[in-house]
């Protein structure tokens, strides 16, 4: 059993019927499947079995991830930052997602598939989109473009315009998750050394710390995560030019 994995054959018709291949090993199971079908998850993949992570990644695609090859080139141009945004755009969700935050329920049936989707997963869509445009540009290390893009994604959802749907009558701090600030301060604090001029690293430091700053402004942190960032801000402050121990994401 591999999760709330489904899966979709690009040319099904009742004429050709294509079978799944199963199999107990989830790397096995996709790289079987690779060729005959489109994979989503909805929901995650088992987590006993983290095989499948040698070679595929999830990537957002609306309410659900898709699968992709670790291989695949991920673009995040235009095209695919406003076609990410407008498979989120679900006007009934966000209806009710905002009732909700009202207190005034949802609207829908309890226990229904669309009441349990607003209650756990339609506003998690909206930071796992910025969430994994983040990890690429970790990943990449060197990718200014991807940073700078994953920056914007997330003081998109920091903006009081711009937060996911649901959250916008709620008190500021619920509204923006901690993490969200957090994830910030990482994108710019790691754009600090690939800056192209003086003008541009003062202000990555000037936003990551300012986003730290926000981040710690939240009572109820752990210890240990409180710590961390308060050393990497202090580091900042002393070195403008040097990547801080607190370029660690949250979520």
């Amino acid at each position: 059993h591999h999760g709330e994995l489904s899966v979709r054959a690009p040319s099904l018709t009742p004429s050709r019927l294509t079978p799944l291949r199963l199999h107990p090993s989830g790397r096995r199971f996709l790289q079987a499947n690779w060729d005959l079908f489109d994979i989503y998850s909805a929901g995650g993949i088992v987590a006993a079995d983290r095989s499948w992570e040698r070679g595929f990644r999830m990537w957002p695609a609306g309410l659900v991830m898709r699968v992709q090859r670790r291989t695949e080139r991920l673009d995040l141009n235009l095209e695919w930052q406003k076609a990410s945004q407008q498979a989120l755009a679900h006007r009934p969700l966000a209806q009710a997602a905002a009732r909700l935050a009202g207190d005034a329920g949802t609207g829908l049936q309890e226990g229904s598939w669309e009441e349990v989707v607003v209650r756990r997963h339609y506003q998690q869509a909206h930071f796992t989109r910025a969430y994994s445009v983040l990890q690429v540009a970790l990943d990449l290390r060197t990718s200014r473009d991807a940073l700078l893009l994953a920056a914007r994604l997330y003081e998109q959802l920091a903006d009081p315009d711009g937060v996911a749907p649901g959250l916008e009558k709620l008190p500021p701090r619920e509204r923006v998750p901690d993490h969200v600030h957090r994830n910030i301060g990482v994108a710019y604090s790691r754009l600090i050394p690939l800056a192209t001029s003086a003008q541009e690293r003062a202000m990555c430091t000037h936003r990551a710390a300012a986003s730290f700053v926000k981040y710690l402004s939240y009572p109820d942190l752990k210890a240990e995560e409180r710590e961390q960032v308060e050393g990497g801000l202090l580091g900042l402050l002393q070195a403008a030019g040097g990547v801080s121990s607190a370029g660690a994401p949250g979520r």
